[in-house]
């Protein structure tokens, strides 16, 4: 897996496909992705001897409004740049881009890919399918920050990875790709943001060729 790849899992933090929606007792939060309505979520990747990251998810009515601003700077290259990397979901399209041009990328999402990113990590509601073919299981809970997550752990592509999952947002991870091990750490979560307008909205200056292939696609190769 490269680099670009890495990055790409860093920003969207799944690389499976929840073919179930999920079905919630609360109506405010039925059609969306997360079961609070808004947030800012800070957490840290590091990728031993290659990278570390600093991610910022953000946000807004349970997750019809997604961003994600991540920040990756090799390790022990002296002098080199910062690329901070931006991933915008809005009209069934991802959009990413960065600081170090004027071009980004839009993939359209499939019905299968747009199921991924409108319901979250709920991997209680998906279907037996599902939990055959990526080995998942609910192996424990722990406390992270006076959160109360889930332990989940699946196999994806002969890769084992494990989530910590609070309301449908993944607070931690670990992945054993090939021979790197990426692991994140929650650094915060503010509950109560107040957003700007121009948070969500998709850059003026930035010109966006089409991906060919969805999410599934390019993690599968």
């Amino acid at each position: 897996m490269n680099f670009s790849k890495l990055l790409i899992l860093s920003l969207c933090f799944i690389v499976v496909a929840c073919k179930n929606k999920p079905v919630s007792d609360n109506q405010n939060v039925l059609n969306g992705k997360y079961e609070i309505k808004k947030a800012i979520v800070e957490t840290s990747i590091t990728i031993p001897n290659f990278m570390e990251m600093n991610i910022h998810l953000m946000f807004d009515d349970y997750g019809k409004l997604h961003k994600q601003i991540t920040k990756a700077k090799q390790i022990g290259e002296i002098g080199a740049p910062e690329i901070i990397s931006y991933s915008l979901i809005q009209d069934d399209y991802i959009y990413n881009w960065d600081n170090t041009g004027k071009h980004g990328t839009r993939i359209h999402l499939s019905p299968d890919d747009e199921d991924v990113f409108k319901t979250g990590f709920n991997f209680k509601k998906v279907s037996a399918d599902f939990k055959d073919k990526y080995q998942l299981k609910k192996i424990g809970s722990k406390t992270i920050k006076g959160k109360d997550a889930s332990i989940y752990t699946l196999v994806i592509n002969g890769n084992k990875l494990k989530y910590s999952i609070w309301k449908n947002i993944p607070l931690e991870f670990e992945a054993q790709l090939e021979d790197r091990k990426i692991q994140s750490k929650l650094i915060s979560i503010d509950e109560n943001p107040n957003f700007e307008q121009s948070t969500f909205e998709i850059p003026k200056n930035i010109t966006f060729d089409d991906e060919n292939q969805g999410i599934e696609g390019i993690m599968e190769h």
